[in-house]
């Protein structure tokens, strides 16, 4: 007889989404190659834990690969993979990875930097990919159980589009690609409230994101390095884990010069550099807060009116009879021409 997923299980694709003929059963232990960070992604029990690093550090690949062992342990798996605008996922982004580089993994076996096989998979089989009725790509992946589990991509640009986007859905794990490229709290807020009530699913269901660096005053550093920690009693919110990829970590898997290009990429760009090259937390200086303590308009700026306000006017002349001095002052932000007399 052939098996059927539960048709509630999956009302929330609009309608019936038959998965393939039921596969045989895996009895053959095995395991991706990870390294040690995404060892501790693999670990964590935390409800939302967050990936951050440089570039090159493969969080992604490390959140994809934690997406297909929760399918392959579980026999009602949801997962949700959620960019803002689909190219991000697309063109070498997570989706890309997914089909081209993980489910091949969990298929066939690890692969050393030049694609060399180094053993042999669990035989791990994967629909096409297909689309739902509201033209969100999936793929069912096949559990340990002999069924199905899926997982959609999703995208929202706008964080007013969340709540539409995701209501129906209920994953039992979500992972959200270049959460730092978003500009509101609601890509962790509506979706995460969604989790935890799928049925027929062991262990923790999680909310997962990867970001590279931005600023201190960027919600998603708020979020999980400020907000998380409880001043009264100096302790970290266990649920919101901060797991810091470093490329070092992930540099045997590098193409040969790819570190040395980032620094030549970023040189001119010192914030970038801190942020993409040493993963650093920096917010970009905005150039308008460094004389904002010591500029007075009244004695700074002429010519002035009466009343000790700029005189829009008429324009400050230089005087023939004294030298001009024109300097340049070249800024990894802004270049700076001043004219002193």
């Amino acid at each position: 007889m052939r098996q059927r997923v539960d048709p509630k299980a999956f009302e929330l694709l609009g309608e019936m989404l038959d998965p393939p003929p039921p596969p045989p059963k895996i009895t053959r232990k095995w395991a991706p190659r990870l390294t040690p960070s995404q060892q501790t992604l693999f670990a964590t029990k935390a409800r939302y834990p967050l990936c951050h690093g440089e570039k090159g550090s493969a969080k992604t690949y490390g959140c994809l690969m934690k997406l297909v062992k929760h399918c392959y342990e579980n026999k009602n798996a949801l997962d949700l993979i959620l960019v803002r605008v689909k190219s991000m996922a697309n063109k070498g982004g997570a989706w890309d990875k997914l089909m081209a580089e993980v489910l091949p993994v969990w298929r066939d076996g690890n692969r050393d930097r030049d694609g060399k096989l180094l053993d042999e998979g669990l035989g791990l089989q994967h629909s096409e990919v297909r689309f739902d009725s509201q033209h969100n790509e999936f793929v069912w992946v096949q559990n340990q159980f002999g069924g199905w589990c899926m997982i959609v991509l999703v995208s929202a640009p706008h964080a007013n589009q969340l709540r539409d986007r995701i209501r129906g859905y209920e994953p039992s794990m979500v992972f959200t690609d270049e959460l730092t490229s978003t500009d509101s709290d609601q890509y962790f807020q509506a979706v995460a409230a969604q989790i935890g009530r799928r049925p027929q699913v062991k262990g923790q269901q999680q909310y997962i994101a990867a970001c590279n660096p931005e600023g201190e005053s960027h919600w998603v550093y708020q979020k999980w390095f400020v907000n998380a920690f409880d001043e009264e009693t100096g302790e970290w919110d266990p649920d919101f884990e901060r797991i810091y990829f470093p490329i070092a970590d992930n540099a045997v898997n590098l193409q040969p010069g790819y570190l040395e290009s980032l620094a030549k990429i970023y040189r001119d760009d010192p914030t970038e550099a801190d942020r993409m090259i040493r993963g650093l937390w920096i917010d970009r200086p905005s150039g308008e807060g460094v004389f904002a303590g010591l500029f007075n308009a009244a004695i700074h700026v002429r010519p002035i009116l009466e009343d000790g306000t700029p005189d829009h006017r008429h324009s400050l002349m230089p005087d023939p009879a004294h030298p001009f001095i024109i300097t340049l002052d070249p800024g990894s932000v802004y270049n700076v021409f001043i004219f002193m007399q």
